[in-house]
């Protein structure tokens, strides 16, 4: 039977809100869970290979179960049993649906949908989604006041789980990324000898002329007007080569 349901997996500090698509009538049942209840008492070896990465943050649910597929489809009649095992609280249930949850981690690692599982390319492909909305929206706002808060929410992150997923995808920090950026585009604009180092300044959300000189300095090792010069002298001295040729 196909299950006209989908599920949606949070793990641990993610930011998540549901919406009811187009205002249709919709029910929403959540199954809140510590990872720790599917420990075993003795350390075996699904305690060490799959559960505790999972407690460790080093593997990860993907967010959506869209049960298009017979496996997806599996995961969420599992999800529906826990539902049912407890509103009805027969004797043993607890039992029940530890297994249940079970087998929805069985049906994850097998269809290689856990970070760090080998197959990674769905969940990936995902993070790589939502990275991009980010830069994206840096890229939009860059003039603009740009709030971490604000970045977080992009990713549909807390802010400390953002800041650590955008540091392990860029290998910087959000603000250092941000100031990279706007000093970057800050040495294209001063191609133009028209343009005042200042308005530059203030176009990229540097309002203080003095902090824009202060991170231009950081980034390419000169202040903007040595580094306008700099320009303007090679490309007076590539107009004098061509030229002469």
């Amino acid at each position: 039977m196909t299950l006209p349901y989908q599920a949606v997996l949070v793990n641990g500090e993610e930011l998540h809100s549901m919406i009811a698509p187009d205002g249709a009538p919709s029910v929403c049942k959540a199954i809140v869970f510590d990872l720790d209840f599917l420990s075993s008492c003795g350390y075996d070896r699904i305690q060490h290979q799959f559960i505790q990465p999972l407690i460790d943050k080093q593997q990860r649910f993907p967010s959506r179960i869209e049960g298009k597929s017979p496996w997806e489809q599996q995961i969420i009649s599992h999800l529906h049993e826990i539902v049912h095992l407890c509103i009805e609280r027969r004797s043993g249930y607890e039992v029940f649906i530890k297994a249940c949850l079970y087998r929805v981690i069985g049906e994850l690692i097998t269809h290689d949908m856990l970070f760090g599982n080998g197959g990674t390319r769905y969940l990936d492909d995902e993070r790589s989604t939502r990275l991009k909305k980010v830069l994206t929206y840096i890229d939009d706002h860059l003039g603009e006041r740009l709030r971490l808060e604000d970045l977080a929410a992009q990713a549909h992150m807390s802010e400390g789980h953002f800041c650590r997923f955008f540091k392990e995808m860029t290998q910087q920090k959000p603000m250092q990324y941000i100031n990279e950026r706007r000093v970057n585009t800050a040495a294209r604009l001063l191609k133009d000898p028209h343009r005042s180092i200042t308005s530059i300044g203030l176009e990229l959300g540097f309002h203080d002329v003095s902090y824009f000189i202060k991170v231009f300095r950081a980034y390419k090792h000169c202040t903007p007007l040595a580094y306008r010069r700099r320009l303007l002298q090679n490309t007076s001295e590539l107009k004098r080569i061509r030229k002469e040729m």
